[in-house]
C-alpha cells in the first residue's frame, strides 16, 4: 500500500511508501534534498494532520543543499546562499502551517566551482567540495573561495577538476573524510579511468583510506564507522578504515548520490541512470541488468541493521535526478522563500534579540 501525493493532471507525482510519515514522525525529523534538474529544492514532512508535506521552490542552477534546524545552504552554478529561519520556537508560520521557514539572507558569489557539497553549521563560512579545483575551500568576501585543503597528490590549484573530488563527510566541525573518482593529476585525468580506482581519503593524514572504489560518492562518519555510497556497483556500505576494504549494506536501483545518516537509518538519493557518452561502460548498468531492476529516481530509507529499506519516496515522472539529501531533526514541517516570493520576501522582515 502506498500513499500518493503531488497530484497533477498526468496522475501522481510523488508516492509514498505506506508508513512513511510514521516513519517521520517516530524519528522527529523532516527531509530536504536538490534537484539539479529541475532546479528546485524539496522539503518532505508532516502536515499538521499527519498527512505527508511536500514543499518545493525554484532556485536557478541548484545544486546542492544541506541543513540545521535554523539554516540551510543552497550551492548553484555560480553562487553559495545561506538562508536562515524566521520562524520563533514554538510558533507556526500563519499561512502554511510551517515550524521552519528558510529565508535567503547572504549570497556568496563564487564562480563556477562545481559545488558538490556544503557542510552546514551555524557560520558564515561553511566548508564546501570545489570539484573544479579539486580542493575544499570556504567562501570568502574577497575572493571566489578560500581554499583549506587539497589531495596530496594533486600539484596545484587549477579548474580542471583533476581528480574529481566530489564527497565530504564533516564532523565535529570540520572535514574528516572526502571521496574522489580517482587519483589523478592531469586536467580532467578521471574522465576516462572512473569505473574503479575510487578513492576515500582521511583529510587530517591526507592518506588514502581506500582505492577500491567504483565512483564513490557521499562519505558519512557516524558511530564511528565510515559509510559511503559505491555508485558505479549501485551499492550503499561502510569501507573499513583499516583494510580499504567495502562491504555493501544495501542495492540501490540507479545513480545513487546525496546521503544522511539518522540514528539507525540511511537516507540515500537515487536518481535514473545516467546514459551520456561519459557515463558509458560503467558497471553501474551491469549491476542494474544483474539485479533485473529498472532505475527509478526515489529516496531510499534503509535499516542499518537489516540493510533492507524501510521506506521510500518515488518520483513518479517530473523528476529525474536528485544530487543531495538531507535531513532536518526537531522539524516536522519546514519550508523556504524562493527568489520568485517577490511578495512574500518584501514582507518577511526578521530582527535580532534585543541585547
Amino acid at each position: 500500500m502506498a500513499s500518493e501525493v503531488c497530484k497533477d493532471q498526468d496522475g501522481p507525482i510523488l508516492i509514498g511508501s505506506d508508513g512513511f510519515t510514521a516513519w517521520l514522525l517516530e524519528n522527529e525529523c523532516s527531509l530536504v534534498f536538490a534537484s539539479p534538474d529541475r532546479e528546485r529544492v524539496f522539503f518532505i514532512g508532516m502536515n499538521g494532520d499527519g498527512s505527508l508535506w511536500a514543499h518545493e521552490r525554484h532556485v536557478d542552477g541548484c545544486k546542492c543543499v544541506s541543513a540545521t534546524p535554523d539554516e540551510l545552504w543552497v550551492a548553484t552554478t555560480y553562487q553559495l546562499w545561506r538562508f536562515r529561519n524566521v520562524i520563533p520556537a514554538g510558533r507556526a508560520h500563519r499561512d502554511t502551517g510551517a515550524d521552519r521557514l528558510y529565508c535567503p539572507r547572504i549570497s556568496y558569489v563564487t564562480g563556477a566551482l562545481f559545488i558538490h557539497e556544503v557542510a552546514a553549521a551555524d557560520t558564515d563560512r561553511p566548508c564546501f567540495v570545489n570539484t573544479q579545483y579539486s580542493c575544499l575551500a570556504e567562501p570568502d568576501s574577497l575572493a571566489s573561495f578560500n581554499p583549506i585543503w587539497r589531495p596530496q597528490f594533486v600539484s596545484s590549484l587549477s579548474p580542471d577538476d583533476r581528480c574529481h573530488l566530489n564527497g565530504m563527510a564533516h564532523t565535529d566541525g570540520k572535514p574528516r573524510f572526502v571521496s574522489a573518482r580517482g587519483r589523478y593529476d592531469t586536467p580532467f585525468g578521471w574522465r576516462d579511468r572512473q569505473a574503479t580506482g575510487g578513492l576515500v581519503i582521511d583529510v587530517d593524514s591526507n592518506e588514502i583510506v581506500s582505492d577500491r572504489l567504483s565512483m564513490p560518492h557521499s562519505p558519512r562518519y557516524h558511530d564511528g564507522v565510515l559509510y559511503v555510497l559505491n555508485t558505479g556497483t549501485c551499492e550503499f556500505g561502510r569501507v573499513d578504515i583499516d583494510s580499504g576494504r567495502f562491504e555493501p549494506i544495501c542495492f540501490c536501483p540507479g545513480y545513487a548520490r546525496g546521503l544522511a545518516i539518522h540514528r539507525n537509518f540511511a537516507i540515500i538519493g537515487v536518481s535514473l541512470s545516467r546514459t551520456n557518452e561519459l557515463f558509458e561502460g560503467l558497471p553501474l548498468h551491469n549491476a542494474l541488468r544483474h539485479a533485473d531492476a529498472t532505475a527509478n529516481c526515489r529516496i531510499l530509507i534503509v535499516d542499518m541493521t537489516t540493510g533492507r529499506p524501510a521506506h521510500w519516496l518515488w518520483f513518479r515522472h517530473t523528476v529525474r535526478e536528485i544530487a543531495s539529501v538531507d535531513v532536518i531533526p526537531g522539524v516536522r514541517q519546514p519550508a523556504m522563500l524562493g527568489f520568485q516570493d517577490e511578495e512574500r520576501l518584501s514582507r518577511t522582515i526578521s530582527l535580532r534579540a534585543a541585547a
